[in-house]
């Protein structure tokens, strides 16, 4: 019957974008709810990778990588898949992401000149993506 589940699990649909839930504001002092650090973290990263890859449909990498790094300031390990793939074909998408805040990541989703971020638990080894992304490929 596991077999079966976790079969059945491999057929499931990706989920779709996380929706907030009643834990991403906390109760202010004053003038109402206010965002918890992880999603000021989520707004502040989308902001400045939008303003850094403003009208750049297909960023690579290296560019990617330069403005998650300006958004969640030196010595925050940022994670980014290849905009190349091994056969050398640009990718349809690049993802970053960051440990921001702890045990959270904040990713960032880029396709078609779209920004799309979202916050999420890190991995039990304390980091964003599954694997090793290894050395960023280059087009020709």
């Amino acid at each position: 019957m596991s077999l079966g589940l976790l079969l059945s699990a491999c057929g499931s649909p990706a989920p779709g974008p996380v929706a907030p839930d009643s834990s991403a504001t906390t109760a202010g002092a004053g003038s109402g709810a206010t965002p918890n650090p992880a999603e000021q973290a989520r707004q502040k990263v989308e902001a400045s990778v939008e303003k850094s890859l403003k009208g750049v449909s297909k960023p690579s990498t290296d560019a990617v990588r330069k403005a998650m790094q300006a958004a969640v300031g030196p010595g925050v390990t940022v994670e980014v898949s290849n905009s190349v793939t091994p056969t050398g074909l640009e990718a349809d998408a690049v993802v970053a992401a960051a440990v921001v805040v702890p045990k959270n990541c904040v990713f960032v989703y880029l396709r078609d000149g779209a920004v799309s971020t979202a916050v999420l638990p890190t991995l039990s080894n304390g980091k964003c993506f599954v694997g090793d992304q290894g050395t960023p490929r280059t087009g020709t």
